[in-house]
């Protein structure tokens, strides 16, 4: 169901449109099933009898259904609550045309009976004749009436349970995609913590790759080192630097014995 409940009250459930929908059809199927047995009873062409007490219960009927299908239209969208609206106007108008023709027919009845106090036997065996027909018509046309207000109300409880069923397997199916959803969240669950622990396990490689990497340019430089170290002494270059560090140290040293002798017979 939609939610076109729009006058629902706040943290009410709101009813669904097809129910509200189908709950309408049954109350205008209801109006038209009253409103045509006080046609027949009440209207100009009046062809049935009927108790007055049956016709101030369906009179009474049309007033509450009329209010309930007023009622029920302020929950619809625009259009169909306008269209709600004519109906309930059509109804309130058709009620008020019975109960002038109802209180126009009690009229002439009273002053029939006032014209007709002096008649005769036999003009009294008439209208009784015809009004015990009147009253049978009345009688069939109120059994078709019910007949077909019986049938109307059990369409109406046939839609209502298909509509309910169809609630029932739609809500079946918002079961299953909640289910299915949930075994979804929990199978991301799972590729997350795997994930998680994936990328633990690379930055710890991350971290001993890197140590490798150091590890191995030390050892590289030390072994460039110890080579450099074996050509230099195989080539002599250690005693070459040692000699020339010492002819040097040796000239230097003469150098400066000289010149301190010298600068000695000088002052002397």
């Amino acid at each position: 169901g939609d939610s076109r409940g729009g006058g629902q009250p706040h943290g009410a459930p709101a009813v669904p449109s097809s129910l509200m929908a189908l709950t309408a059809d049954v109350l205008q199927t209801q109006l038209q099933a009253d409103d045509a047995f006080l046609e027949t009873v009440c209207g100009p062409s009046s062809v049935a009898a009927a108790s007055e007490a049956d016709i101030k219960e369906k009179l009474l009927r049309v007033q509450q259904n009329t209010a309930a299908l007023r009622e029920l239209s302020s929950d619809l969208p625009a259009e169909e609550k306008l269209q709600m609206a004519r109906s309930c106007q059509h109804f309130e108008k058709r009620l008020q045309g019975h109960c002038a023709a109802l209180e126009a027919r009690a009229e002439t009845a009273k002053r029939n009976a006032l014209l007709d106090g002096g008649a005769s036997v036999v003009d009294g065996d008439a209208k009784r004749a015809a009004a015990r027909r009147r009253t049978a018509v009345a009688a069939a046309t109120k059994e078709e009436a019910e007949l077909a207000e019986v049938r109307a109300l059990a369409s109406a409880r046939d839609r209502m349970r298909d509509e309910l069923e169809r609630m029932g397997a739609l809500g079946e199916n918002l079961n299953k995609s909640s289910q299915m959803l949930g075994a979804t969240q929990d199978q991301y669950d799972v590729y997350t913590t795997t994930l998680n622990s994936a990328s633990r396990v690379l930055g710890d490689l991350k971290k001993k790759t890197e140590e490798d990497s150091r590890y191995i340019w030390w050892s590289f430089c030390f072994f460039m080192a110890t080579v450099a170290y074996i050509v230099l002494r195989r080539l002599k270059v250690f005693r070459i630097l040692y000699l020339g560090a010492s002819w040097t140290w040796w000239t230097g040293s003469s150098a400066a014995g000289l010149a301190h002798s010298g600068g000695s017979q000088l002052y002397s």
